[in-house]
């Protein structure tokens, strides 16, 4: 069933403009291809069908997404991500949020300083007092 998607007409234009946003966004950024990180998700109808982990909190050495409840894609994001340092954390959030059309950064409310890549002033500052 997951062949027959993803070779479909619909899953292959899917895949085209998932791609040429990720490409765009690269360029935008000045990332290299070697520096980015693709993950498996499936799209129909303008949703993920499968719990999508490119959605995700990173806190510290941390990557906590959404398990896609389809063990090749568990695998393959894990593959992609652990061999760069983070520890993955893979959480079922099917029934809270994936159904109801979010994902795991929909489940937290994470306050945190982030920086520029290299260094300099805080890029996003929370506004309130933790």
């Amino acid at each position: 069933l997951l062949d027959e998607h993803l070779l479909s007409p619909a899953g292959r234009e899917v895949e085209a403009a998932a791609t040429a946003s990720a490409d765009a966004l690269a360029e935008a950024l000045g990332l290299t291809r070697a520096q980015r990180i693709d993950l498996p998700c499936t799209f129909a109808r303008g949703m993920a069908l499968t719990p999508n982990p490119v959605n995700a909190l990173v806190v510290g050495r941390e990557f906590v997404a959404a398990d896609p409840l389809f063990p090749p894609f568990a695998d393959a994001v894990r593959a992609a991500l652990e061999p760069r340092g983070p520890r993955v954390r893979l959480r079922d959030v099917h029934e809270p949020y994936h159904v109801r059309g979010g994902e795991i950064h929909c489940a937290t409310n994470a306050q945190r300083r982030l920086r520029l890549p290299r260094g300099g002033e805080p890029a996003v500052e929370s506004t309130k007092e933790t």
